[in-house]
């Protein structure tokens, strides 16, 4: 438990000098790849998620989603991109074959779907090259380009206020 301390803190400094690194230029392009991470548990809302950006029109939308899971389930891993927090290792290193596949990819947003500070997520949404990244809470601006404040309860009003946003850039 020591050293569990030590290794979230050399996340958190990973994540915070990450952060400084990031072009935060956003493109006005239309959005072709779409990435999610989120927990386990938000499994339904994510899906749900899913089905209203693909109701936006966006043609060619190729949607990816990493999920936190307490642990491998071989009926979770068969069909969904997983990792645990035993795979976060030191300084922002990650050892799950899946998540890495995932942030290797460039996306043009990337959705974090998850209300608390989780540090897992963090460090992957850190990672993630991703022009434009959104994010649930207002503590985290380091990470993200914007931060909606609302809880993952309340999907609707997070729909809402992504269209407006996506919008608003030039992203639909």
């Amino acid at each position: 438990m020591f050293l569990k301390g030590f290794k979230d803190k050399s996340n958190q400094k990973f994540i915070v000098k990450n952060g400084g690194l990031r072009d935060v230029n956003v493109h006005s392009k239309s959005i072709t790849k779409l990435a999610i991470v989120a927990q386990e548990s938000e499994l339904n809302a994510v899906e749900e998620l899913k089905s209203y950006v693909l109701k936006l029109g966006l043609s060619n939308l190729k949607i990816s989603s990493l999920f936190l899971v307490d642990r491998k389930s071989e009926l979770l891993t068969s069909e969904k991109l997983t990792f645990t927090e035993k795979d976060l290792g030191w300084s922002g290193n990650i050892k799950s074959e899946d998540a890495n596949a995932f942030m290797k990819e460039e996306y043009d947003v990337l959705i974090c779907y998850c209300n608390n500070n989780i540090l897992p997520l963090d460090v992957v949404s850190s990672k993630t090259n991703a022009n434009l990244k959104v994010g649930m809470t207002s503590d985290r601006l380091n990470i993200f380009d914007v931060l909606f404040g609302v809880k993952t309860q309340n999907l609707k009003t997070f729909t809402e206020e992504l269209k407006k946003y996506l919008t608003v850039l030039n992203k639909l």
